[in-house]
């Protein structure tokens, strides 16, 4: 993140940050154990890999949260993006050694470096707080403070 912000400060080159995490994940842990969250994350990270680019970083941010750095994009871009990969999460069927269906979502928050912005912590705070508002509504995305070009 400090690489990124030093990039967007010396010669403007932006990025989007975005944060997911699986909703409702901690039920997905009570209901089938663990083995079966774990076999959930491991999923969710690949149906990911298959819809982002080759160039674009998924990191794990944290239990079930993650960070994707995405090559910059307009708002319209990032809208279609973003609702890409809750559909393929949405559609994918997740099953548990015993044969049992579960399907999950993703909340995604997603933003950019701003100008006022003195350090990676204002994207991180921004984009978190995006997640947030995702996660009010679930299995859907928000983004904050994308330019329109």
């Amino acid at each position: 993140m400090k690489e990124l912000f030093a990039a967007y400060c010396s010669n403007g080159q932006n990025t989007v940050i975005a944060m997911f995490d699986i909703d409702h994940f901690k039920t997905v842990n009570d209901t089938y154990g663990h083995d079966f969250g774990d076999a959930v994350l491991r999923d969710t990270v690949q149906q990911i890999k298959q819809h982002v680019r080759q160039e674009d970083c998924l990191i794990r941010w944290g239990g079930d949260e993650f960070i994707l750095i995405l090559s910059m994009m307009t708002h319209a871009e990032l809208e279609r993006h973003l609702q890409r990969l809750n559909t393929c999460i949405r559609d994918h069927v997740f099953s548990t050694p015993g044969g049992v269906q579960h399907q999950v979502t993703i909340s995604i928050g997603a933003t950019c470096f701003q100008a006022g912005d003195s350090s990676s912590d204002n994207v991180l705070k921004r984009v978190d707080n995006a997640l947030y508002q995702a996660k009010a509504i679930r299995d859907t995305f928000c983004i904050s403070a994308i330019p329109d070009n």
